[in-house]
């Protein structure tokens, strides 16, 4: 079996795994040619350095064809700048994505309505959409799911008491992504402890898992 690591910012040389690195545009030197990444500026840094010049590169970089989406980008209402900064860079983000025709992958906090908002303006069919590290509960996953978002989960189901475990629970699997980001957590232990919730083993999980990465990331 291999595993698909959806969303993380260290590399962990584990055999049978694909990793998919998310960089800013700052760390593009990083990019190394047999390697995936995602690249993108992150809500919590849309106010930082020129804009412009930043947006520049994003554009530039994401024809590269290990750049396979654009992220992690998006809305948080408790860190970064004001909202309004960050939907605007947000956009140029998304107009970005749109014209190369590649994923994107969400960060999004307490701004879930300005999200599904700016879905709704801005995806014109073709767009995949991602939230990585979901831990919400089980309507909120099924509402976001039914509005055409894939989900992805982190190192939260590992805690017996996390929302994010019902949420894993009830979507469909064909909308499901495992990650570790900047955790500790190992990808291996996610896709073990999600298997036995979901009841399937571990094999036909990840090779639901890859079927749903192919399909997003147009491979």
């Amino acid at each position: 079996m291999r595993y698909i690591n959806f969303h993380t910012h260290l590399h962990s040389m584990i055999d049978n795994t694909v990793e998919v690195r998310s960089l800013s545009t700052n760390d593009i030197a990083q990019i190394e040619a047999d390697k995936l990444y995602t690249v993108g500026i992150h809500p919590w840094y849309a106010h930082q350095g020129n804009m412009e010049e930043q947006l520049n590169i994003l554009k530039t970089i994401s024809l590269q064809p290990n750049v396979i989406g654009i992220g992690e980008i998006g809305l948080d209402k408790l860190r970064g700048p004001t909202l309004d900064v960050q939907k605007r860079v947000f956009a140029e983000q998304l107009a970005i994505a749109q014209a190369v025709n590649k994923p994107v992958i969400i960060h999004c906090v307490k701004a879930w309505d300005e999200l599904v908002r700016m879905k709704k303006g801005y995806d014109t069919g073709t767009l995949q959409w991602a939230i990585h590290g979901f831990r919400g509960n089980a309507r909120q996953a099924l509402q976001l799911v039914k509005l055409g978002f894939y989900l992805s989960f982190g190192h939260h189901i590992l805690d017996s008491q996390s929302k994010a475990l019902e949420s894993l629970e009830a979507i469909p699997l064909n909308r499901l992504f495992l990650e570790t980001d900047d955790s500790g957590a190992t990808i291996a232990d996610l896709y073990n402890h999600a298997a036995q919730r979901v009841n399937k083993t571990p094999g036909d999980l990840a090779r639901i898992i890859e079927a749903n990465f192919n399909d997003f990331f147009n491979r």
